[in-house]
């Protein structure tokens, strides 16, 4: 089952990406990472299922492959969160020099200077 899940997510991860690139889509990119980290989990559980029938004592490997997909799931989440408040940053400057503009032309407009 585990195989089936891998490969349905991996699947899922392909298909997901190549539509953010032709959609220039961040929040699909972000969805096909979290498909990734599905397929990852997968693999982890296939892999601690062959490991722990060679050695019992190989018992931390799925909970260590979790914590690993998790920690890299937390770093991108952070990146995220930081581009997207450096992208918000911009947009105000963008308003602001915006508003700046418009009172600039206002003000000619005001005092007759301009000619349309």
């Amino acid at each position: 089952m585990s195989i089936v899940s891998c490969v349905g997510y991996f699947s899922l991860f392909c298909i997901k990406l190549s539509l953010s690139r032709k959609l220039q889509s961040s929040a699909l990119v972000a969805d096909s990472i979290d498909a990734l980290s599905g397929a990852g989990m997968s693999v982890g559980v296939i892999l601690s299922a062959i490991i722990l029938e060679q050695s019992a004592k190989a018992w931390l490997f799925d909970p260590g492959t979790a914590l690993v997909i998790a920690l890299a799931t937390l770093i991108y989440g952070c990146e995220i969160l930081v581009r997207v408040a450096r992208e918000k940053g911009q947009v105000e400057k963008l308003k602001q020099a915006e508003q700046e503009l418009q009172q600039a032309d206002d003000a000619l407009m005001d005092s007759g200077l301009k000619s349309d």
